[in-house]
């Protein structure tokens, strides 16, 4: 569709071609938008230099023909009875007007060149539509291939109209946002997305800054989706300017979550094998003062795992009880006051323990293994999620090590199983070196 001749914001008229764009599954995805200075498509067909002999109309607003406005010359030229000329444009045609100026009782010497004139225009009119006409066509297919390439790699687009605040999402930028189709968003809705704390206030600087200086940026932000999902994205923003005021902002957003994930998970590699060093280095471990050790222990599991606090707990004879060995920040003389868990109230748990399987309650407080310490452990202690590993040497149980988390749902990879099956292994080694201290 060709609209109407538009008056820039930065000056100047043009005409504006909207092509529709669709999904390799024939879905709509947006308009293609090709703009053309209408100075220079005039210039192009030497409509200027022929107005100095000649009088020129032309009417057709989007495409209507005679039945259209007139948007070059002067509309009172069909009172001259002008010769009337059809060009065919994109989705419509124009009618083109002419009148010499020299009136209609000229030599006959004049009025073949004034013929030849019009002839020239028209044709001109047609090679430059049909240029035209295969740019919006090179335009639309390169839009589909970037329409394809942009959803393999989840990267969609964005822009906002800063006077009206209209906020426009494609479908990769809904699909990652995981909102329907027809989710129109918001200047409210969309800041809210973002994690609160620093992500969100990175963003809502970087668009402050966009919009006063115009200032474009790139930042990597954390979102929670409409289904509640966290996901890692890169955003990258741009500024539309006339003069020194800020009428769009516009551009890209690609969720990054996997390769996110991969940087996390090899930087926590890196850093747990330095605390597992520095831990096997230990004086305490060293030499097997096993009180002193557990603290280390204890402090290198909330470290390394990102955890509130962390707890030891250890096998009656019996193994009908884990008893409390060592907590995060409290003495020895205090762990009375930390009742033990018993089997016959956590048997799942019990059960998962004897196992050697890593024991994660995301959700503690319903978690089918811990919902039992809900009343007399979680809730007093404010635990909401718990990581946890059985403590062994040449494959008898000994104890259990746990992560707690003030916070649930917490983000274990499988560095973090690792971490904490190495510890457990450590610990293991120190009580069965105490046992064997005790015996001779």
């Amino acid at each position: 569709m060709l609209a109407e001749p538009l008056t820039l914001i930065q000056g100047g008229e043009a005409l504006s071609a909207l092509v529709p764009v669709y999904n390799a599954d024939d879905s709509f995805w947006g308009l293609l938008s090709v703009v053309i200075d209408i100075k220079k498509l005039f210039k192009s067909v030497n409509l200027e230099k022929l107005d100095n002999n000649y009088r020129i109309a032309i009417r057709g607003k989007n495409g209507l023909g005679e039945l259209g406005e007139f948007f070059y010359g002067d509309k009172h030229i069909l009172e001259l009875h002008p010769l009337s000329f059809s060009v065919s444009v994109a989705s419509g045609k124009w009618q083109l007007y002419a009148v010499p100026r020299f009136g209609w009782e000229p030599e006959v010497a004049a009025v073949w060149p004034f013929r030849l004139a019009l002839l020239t225009i028209i044709l001109l009119f047609i090679a430059a539509f049909i240029f035209f006409n295969k740019l919006i066509k090179q335009l639309h297919d390169n839009a589909q291939t970037l329409t394809s390439m942009g959803s393999l790699a989840e990267v969609g687009a964005w822009s906002v109209d800063i006077k009206t605040r209209d906020i426009s999402w494609s479908d990769v930028t809904k699909h990652i946002f995981e909102v329907s189709d027809h989710y129109q968003a918001t200047w409210m809705s969309s800041t809210e997305f973002f994690k609160e704390g620093k992500h969100r206030r990175n963003f809502q600087h970087a668009i402050e800054q966009a919009i006063k200086h115009g200032t474009s940026f790139e930042e990597e932000l954390i979102i929670l989706t409409a289904q509640g999902h966290e996901r890692w994205i890169l955003m990258k923003g741009k500024a539309n300017r006339y003069k020194n005021w800020t009428y769009e902002i516009f551009g890209s957003v690609q969720n990054i979550q996997t390769r996110k994930h991969m940087e996390i998970e090899h930087d926590k590699i890196a850093r747990n094998n330095e605390l597992l060093a520095q831990l096997s280095s230990h004086d305490a471990v060293l030499n097997n003062h096993i009180d002193s050790a557990q603290n280390v222990v204890v402090d290198a599991i909330c470290q390394g795992l990102d955890a509130s606090r962390a707890s030891i707990w250890v096998f009656n004879a019996e193994r009908t009880l884990l008893i409390p060995s060592c907590f995060s920040n409290t003495r020895q003389d205090n762990l009375k006051h930390f009742p033990p868990w018993r089997k016959s109230n956590l048997a799942e748990l019990f059960s998962q323990v004897q196992k050697n399987q890593l024991l994660k309650a995301k959700f503690a407080h319903s978690h089918e293994c811990t919902l039992g310490l809900s009343e007399h452990y979680l809730g007093p202690f404010e635990v909401n999620a718990l990581l946890g590993c059985a403590i062994t040497y040449k494959g008898q149980i000994i104890g259990l090590l746990c992560a707690e988390y003030a916070l649930p749902n917490p983000d274990w990879g499988h560095s973090d199983g690792r971490f904490i099956r190495a510890i457990s292994a450590m610990l293991g080694s120190l009580f069965a070196s105490q046992e064997q201290q005790k015996a001779k």
